[in-house]
């Protein structure tokens, strides 16, 4: 068809969806860019490939397309919703509550955008504000759990032991609930309750077995317990389920660490960073495996790279202190031998 039709907006689309069921991200991403360009005033086009750069980690140009999008057809409050979650993804939590703000003058019982309207409070430190959205919006919603979870969350930055004893009672009462048996998990992992993690994962996984979130955390309760065989392969499935997962590859990569196999381990940070360029984990941990391995010059411009793209992060600057004094010391005693 494209080859009788090659400027057929429709086509390219069709082809970006196509690449998209097959996680071809970044040939998706392509398509949907062809298929905007010709069709610059449809704002279909302009979501899918809004959507894929905001999986694909590159929220701005995100945030554009669906800003264009909401000019075309303003009574749509999917874009401001959409556009939120990349303003919370960059921490930009006052821009967020300005945008779903005008999701919920358009919806407002929206369910999604109540609850990332709690989030972005938070985010602000208005909980106050964050607690009456959550409170008000479990009252209109069909499913509050999601609200449940996100006031757990909230309650546990004071009092951690009663969420976490909250969070078992709402398993309790929701025991085929994947979100909540994978969230009490994770605190239990942080806890070092991992046999009672394992067990709701496991139970999570027989609900849900194609969900990559609860191999992950299988995976990394194997790499905990030293099961580093297994925690490949769980970990490994879950990037053919979602590549797009940094978690899984960070994960993945610390497992290759543990098994002392350094350059599977620096593989996989790269393959995180041709997937989403734009965060900064992968590279801080592929510093860390060069540093391991003694290429100290490497470790340096991996976190070189970090600190650009998270400039007010103080962390990165001191570990990137570090390393170029490692660096530089590691340079001088192998001058006298290059002679």
């Amino acid at each position: 068809a494209l080859r009788i039709a090659p400027k057929s907006a429709h086509y390219w689309q069709l082809l970006g969806d196509v690449k998209l069921l097959e996680k071809d991200y970044h040939a998706a991403k392509d398509y949907f860019g062809k298929s905007s360009d010709l069709f610059p005033e449809n704002p279909e086009a302009l979501d899918s490939l809004a959507h894929i750069n905001q999986q694909l980690g590159e929220h701005q140009i995100a945030i554009q397309c669906w800003q264009k999008a909401a000019q075309l057809e303003p009574d749509n409050p999917e874009y401001y919703v959409s556009m939120t979650e990349s303003y919370l993804a960059r921490n930009d939590n006052v821009l967020a509550s300005q945008a779903i703000s005008q999701a919920l003058t358009k919806c407002p019982d929206h369910p999604k955008a109540l609850l990332l309207k709690a989030e972005a409070e938070i985010g602000i430190d208005n909980q106050n504000l964050a607690r009456l959205t959550i409170q008000a919006a479990k009252t209109v919603v069909a499913d509050p759990i999601p609200f449940d979870l996100l006031l757990i969350e909230l309650d546990r930055r004071s009092n951690p032991h009663g969420a976490l004893n909250a969070l078992q009672n709402l398993a309790e009462a929701h025991p085929e609930n994947p979100q909540v048996l994978n969230q009490l998990a994770d605190y239990q992992i942080e806890a070092r309750e991992l046999e009672k993690a394992e067990k709701n994962l496991q139970y999570s996984l027989s609900v849900d077995g194609e969900n990559p979130h609860t191999l992950i955390s299988l995976g990394k309760i194997d790499r905990l317990k030293g099961d580093l065989e297994q925690a490949v392969a769980r970990l490994t499935q879950a990037i053919k389920l979602d590549p797009s997962l940094i978690d899984a590859y960070l994960e993945l990569g610390q497992t290759y660490q543990d098994r002392r196999e350094v350059n599977n381990a620096i593989e996989t940070y790269h393959k995180a960073i041709d997937m989403v360029g734009r965060d900064p984990r992968p590279y801080i941990q592929a510093s860390a495996a060069y540093k391991e391995s003694r290429d100290y010059r490497n470790a340096e411009y991996m976190l070189r790279q970090a600190a650009q793209l998270s400039p007010s992060d103080q962390s990165i600057r001191r570990q990137l202190a570090a390393i170029v004094a490692l660096n530089l010391v590691n340079n001088l005693q192998e001058a006298p031998k290059r002679k």
